[in-house]
């Protein structure tokens, strides 16, 4: 490993100290497999496949509309490579968001994987074809911050969607239902 890869992964390390530090007031969902709280997003920012931050309060955020900064609803896809449900839901996610390509919907698979295993992260995406954003969730900050986590315990597969506005609007956990639900938590939270 060179000297920068050292470097980023002591910046994300600070990151993730410095963001589980703050103190956010938040209701977290009471069933993570439920759909429809009505929390705000903490604010996050998780790196992507190539090391640069991505920062979620670029696409949804409360208030006023920043001209520079349009709003978009987000999809986080919770998962790692490990996890078979995870993978057997990943086609329908796929296929589900790339329906809202052009429709203000921002699409990321967040895994969950430790570092060791990005390697595995990178050949997956690349044998599944993804196309959506690919944002890295080591430590698990984004998952325990959003209730796909709860005391280090990670219930996955979840998919978070989120409004424009920073409302979570549904955390769905897959099965039968899931592109319907997928569906239906996209056009809800269209505001």
């Amino acid at each position: 490993m060179n000297s920068m890869s050292l470097f980023r992964q002591y910046c994300g390390v600070v990151l993730v100290l410095l963001s589980a530090s703050v103190n956010i007031t938040q209701a977290a969902p009471s069933d993570p497999g439920s759909s429809g709280p009505t929390n705000e997003v903490p604010p996050i920012a998780l790196r992507d496949l190539s090391g640069e931050y991505v920062f979620l309060s670029s696409f949804c955020y409360p208030g006023p509309v920043d001209q520079k900064k349009p709003r978009s609803i987000v999809v986080l896809d919770f998962m790692a490579t490990d996890c078979k449900p995870c993978i057997e839901k990943l086609p329908t996610f796929l296929r589900v968001v790339g329906e809202y390509t052009n429709k203000t919907v921002r699409p990321f698979l967040v895994a969950t994987d430790p570092f060791s295993k990005q390697d595995e992260v990178h050949a997956l995406v690349k044998e599944m074809g993804v196309k959506c954003g690919v944002l890295l969730d080591p430590y698990q900050v984004a998952s325990q911050k959003l209730g796909v986590a709860k005391a280090g315990v990670l219930t996955i597969p979840r998919t978070v969607v989120i409004s424009p506005t920073g409302r979570i609007v549904a955390c769905l956990s897959g099965g039968e239902k899931f592109e319907s639900e997928l569906r239906a938590a996209i056009n809800s939270a269209r505001e």
